[in-house]
């Protein structure tokens, strides 16, 4: 896993370019875990964190494998910065099947907790 590179992403604001990475990634993991459901759209899947009210934060941390283009692992975090739900965070993680078993899960999980530490 030390050759792996982990890079925090800011879906709202980040380039088109990174953000597709990331919506390639999110694909491969849809298709996996429900493949009756249709693909999304890139515009579609970009507009949810684009669009999203402004009390929504996101922070997405990305693994990269060496001498492999794109993304290969991905921890979502989301939260609403509004007094009921101060408490409450979504997490979405994933690794391509391809590089499972190595503990890419275990450090994206660790990455959001910082950065949902963060939020208190």
């Amino acid at each position: 896993m030390s050759d792996y590179r982990f890079e925090r992403l800011d879906p709202r604001s980040a380039p088109d370019a990174a953000l597709e990475e990331y919506w390639r990634l999110s694909e491969a993991l849809r298709a996996e875990r429900t493949p009756d459901d249709p693909p999304v759209p890139f515009g579609v899947f970009a507009g949810r964190f684009r669009g999203a009210a402004p009390y929504r934060e996101f922070v997405a941390h990305v693994a990269r494998a060496p001498g492999e283009p794109g993304l290969v692992g991905v921890a979502m975090l989301g939260v609403e910065q509004i007094e009921q739900n101060a408490h409450v965070a979504q997490l979405d993680l994933g690794v391509l099947a391809a590089h499972r078993r190595r503990g890419l899960g275990r450090r994206l999980l660790g990455l959001a907790a910082e950065s949902a530490r963060a939020w208190e």
